[in-house]
């Protein structure tokens, strides 16, 4: 059979190709940017489309008005060249890893993009001449189709036998070809479905190869020898290299996202998702996934604890974190026994800063007086309590532990399913079946599940309140420094990022109100949706127990 890769430009089938694709070193950003021939750029490569929007400066906005919009129409007339809508933006990638830039950004429905580049090039020069060189800096006009250009998303490996068993077949030569020939560059391989969202074309199987923003490879030689483990199979099975990589999910300065909870909502105590930190720590933020039982025969008592990830509550002391992430916390050895806050100093300055803005603007508003009465009482109170036992960074069955016990008595409480984010929203819509998820406001979790693989979960975090699917396949992670890849169970959203910066500690629940895992991690995708990692609560249960000598997790 064949395997399929997306064509460089010039291709008559599939159109990919705002630079010239070719052999020998390349960035990955060059050879994405090489198959794409639906969106070109004028200086550079066009940039990442995970971008926000923010303020153009006022001087070339000005010119731009003045001088520019007005003649856009005639210039692409010229190269026989017809728009949909054109303006300019200041757009600010979400990954940090990429500048900001200010675009003019020019949507067409043609689909010969022949003209494109050379219509870029002279829009780009005609505001090069009009505007103050110091604004121009960062301009790029770009000219893209929206409909034709690539703009694939995932979904679920679905329960195929025929499908799976052919992808297992070269999974573990693909993983070694990668390991062994890209090792610097990888960062994690997933086997996904993949379709353009513009269009109702079917989903191909695809394996994705994610490599560091910005990594140099020889990725044609690269996409030759893995096309040869593919072309074995007897179906078609298509091959992606896509900048992504894949990090822990705390919230850090200086690219922070907000946490969910509006200042003037902020509960006086603690709630599933919420925001937490270490004290005195003021540049992250984790999430607090819920409250569980720890029970300890040998011990014959039980601890009430809120449950996180290690990571969100790692000890910055490098001569303790060394210890903890080797060996763990536990309560027999003081070592990272740290105090935890709500909402994380990070959360809560901006929290106050917000309330104070607010109470100026509406100085008789009585809620707003008692929400900044309380949020100080939080800053400056003892916090929720200490961590008591967490896993450091360890593996079982190939798996990554990564959570950590707080033990928290006054904060105690039962734990709610997350609820659709979107206010007067009926829920969660469920795939497939039209059916929603929309739990009473009185349901609990109240018993843990196992992560069945096509089933739809849903979690509640510091930064994000979302839903996906649990992928068939695992993905392949590539750790920095750690040894061997691990293998982990994904969640895959078609409509929105499933995780967030923040997000860290969020409980992962069936659509029976199950607990069935905690997520820990983040495939940061620049070209499309991010994934998340979670770890099975099954594995925590057992390392709770080998870590206690018998002790286990409940919710009563």
């Amino acid at each position: 059979m064949v395997c399929i890769t997306r064509r460089a430009e010039g291709s008559e089938d599939s159109g990919y190709g705002s630079q010239s694709a070719t052999n020998g070193f390349t960035t990955i950003e060059h050879w994405v940017a090489s198959k794409d021939k639906f969106r070109v750029a004028s200086s550079g490569l066009p940039i990442p489309k995970k971008s926000r929007v923010g303020q153009v400066n006022d001087e070339l906005r000005e010119v731009y008005e003045t001088s520019i919009a007005h003649e856009i129409p005639n210039i692409l007339a010229t190269h026989g060249i017809t728009f949909r809508t054109y303006g300019l933006y200041r757009l600010e990638p979400l990954d940090e890893t990429y500048e900001a830039r200010d675009v003019l950004r020019i949507l067409t429905s043609n689909t010969n993009p022949a003209a494109w580049r050379t219509a870029a090039n002279y829009v780009h020069n005609y505001v090069k001449q009009r505007a103050l060189s110091h604004t121009l800096a960062s301009l790029q006009v770009e000219i893209s189709n929206a409909h034709m250009m690539y703009d694939d998303v995932s979904y679920a490996i679905p329960d195929d036998p025929t499908l799976i068993e052919s992808l297992t077949q070269v999974k573990g030569r693909i993983v070694n070809e990668v390991s062994a020939s890209m090792q610097n560059v990888w960062t994690s391989i997933a086997f996904h479905m993949r379709s353009c969202r513009h269009t109702n074309e079917r989903q191909k199987p695809t394996v994705i190869v994610f490599c560091r923003p910005k990594s140099t490879y020889d990725f044609a030689s690269a996409e030759a020898r893995l096309s040869q483990i593919l072309i074995e199979l007897e179906m078609q099975v298509h091959l992606e290299f896509l900048p992504g990589r894949v990090v822990l999910a705390p919230s850090e300065l200086p690219m922070t996202l907000p946490m969910a909870t509006a200042a003037e909502s902020l509960p006086q105590n603690p709630v599933n998702g919420s925001s937490i930190g270490i004290r005195g720590r003021d540049a992250e933020a984790g999430t607090l996934g819920g409250w569980l039982i720890l029970s300890l025969p040998r011990e014959n008592r039980k601890v009430k604890c809120a449950l996180t990830c290690y990571h969100a509550i790692r000890s910055g002391d490098a001569s303790v974190s060394a210890h903890t992430d080797k060996h763990g916390v536990h309560w027999n050895d003081q070592r990272g026994h740290l105090d935890i806050e709500y909402p994380a100093a990070l959360d809560s300055k901006e929290a106050m800063a917000h309330l104070e803005e607010l109470c100026k603007n509406e100085p008789h508003d009585q809620e707003l007086k008692q929400q900044h009465c309380m949020l100080p009482r939080l800053i400056s109170g003892p916090g929720i309590g200490k961590v008591l036992l967490a896993s450091g960074y360890h593996r079982k069955d190939n798996q990554c532990l990564d959570w950590a016990l707080i033990e928290s008595p006054s904060t105690f409480s039962l734990n709610k399913p997350p609820r659709s984010p979107l206010r007067n929203s009926p829920g969660f819509m469920l795939p497939g079946n039209g059916l929603r998820y929309n739990p009473h406001p009185d349901a609990n979790i109240r018993s843990f599940g196992y992560p069945v693989p096509n089933n739809w979960v849903a979690k509640e975090g510091r930064t994000t309140t979302t839903s996906g699917i649990i992928n068939r396949m695992s993905a392949i992670v590539h750790w920095d420094n750690s040894g061997n890849p691990s293998e982990e169970t994904e969640v895959i959203s078609s409509t929105a990022d499933f995780a967030a910066d923040g997000d860290s500690g969020a409980f992962v629940v069936n659509v029976d109100g199950e607990l069935v895992g905690l997520l820990f991690a983040v495939e940061k995708n620049v070209a499309g949706f991010d994934s998340g990692f979670m770890t099975p609560f099954s594995l925590i249960q057992d390392h709770v127990k080998e870590m206690t000598n018998g002790g286990y997790l409940s919710f009563d």
